[in-house]
């Protein structure tokens, strides 16, 4: 059962709108996922992606492949092409930026922004130990 959290919801949809980058800390249990499944569900699929980070942050390289593969959104031609197993990536940190150009450059099929919701963002620490990612979280 995924509970309502109809005032932070508000909140955080109205720092979305307002352009801003909201976070959503709290621990093991603290219902992180569930507020983020909602949002997603509330938002829309057309212009909304949820995704588990903890699921892809093994390597910069096959997490940046693993979004491109499972996004239904068109990104800008380098950063979709470098997901890909043909990609030019040639670095951890290429794919790293990559993955953010992937993340500030996609639309959905109507020309809009897209909205990722990123689940479990402090595994992005993971990358930390590849070359040119030391302080990546930063």
């Amino acid at each position: 059962m995924i509970l309502e959290r109809p005032a932070l919801e508000r909140r955080i949809v109205a720092s979305l709108e307002a352009g801003r980058i909201p976070v959503v800390l709290g621990g093991c249990g603290a219902g992180r996922t569930s507020l983020l499944l909602r949002l997603a569900g509330m938002l829309g699929a057309a212009r909304t992606q949820y995704l588990d980070l903890a699921a892809v942050a093994t390597t910069p390289e096959r997490c940046l492949a693993a979004i491109v593969d499972a996004t239904p959104f068109r990104a800008s031609a380098a950063s979709a092409h470098a997901g890909h197993a043909d990609r030019s990536i040639d670095s951890p940190r290429a794919a790293f930026d990559a993955l953010l150009a992937l993340f500030d450059e996609s639309t959905a099929a109507d020309g809009h922004r897209v909205t990722f919701l990123l689940d479990e963002i402090l595994d992005v620490r993971t990358f930390e130990s590849f070359p040119g990612l030391r302080h990546v979280q930063r």
